[in-house]
């Protein structure tokens, strides 16, 4: 009997310690690289209502508070493959990130859904879906 309480003791106290030590989690720091995998709950390659078909993206969140953003797409009817870059800066509050690019008006939020995974909304109210690398 006295076996079995320690035992019991001992796997509480380490579910309990992985409970509460993780510090990847919506809490930790979201910088780092992601890679773009669905649009609007879709997987890669998608075409958009502008007709473009992006087929690939990378956001890096720097820990200076900057960012660069770059997506891969063909326009309707090409196969050749485009390249679009951006940066500016971001912030967080609470499980949001706040994207403020530069060269622009546009101020974009991604919601930190889990400590690898974002979801940037777009001004069309698309849903660009990110995982941390």
């Amino acid at each position: 009997m006295r076996r079995f309480l320690l035992t019991t003791a001992a796997v509480a106290t380490t579910l309990l310690g992985a409970a509460c030590g993780d510090s990847s989690g919506l809490g930790g720091d979201p910088s780092g690289t992601y890679e773009l995998l669905t649009i609007n709950g879709q997987s890669l390659p998608v075409t958009t209502q502008s007709g473009r078909t992006i087929e690939a993206g990378q956001l890096d969140l720097d820990n200076d508070g900057t960012f660069f953003d770059v997506i891969q797409f063909r326009t309707f009817g090409s196969s050749l493959i485009q390249t679009d870059e951006f940066s500016g800066t971001w912030d967080r509050e609470g499980d949001e990130i706040i994207l403020d690019y530069d060269n622009s008006t546009d101020v974009l939020v991604a919601e930190r859904t889990s400590s690898s995974r974002l979801v940037l909304i777009d001004n069309d109210g698309n849903q660009w879906g990110y995982r941390r690398f």
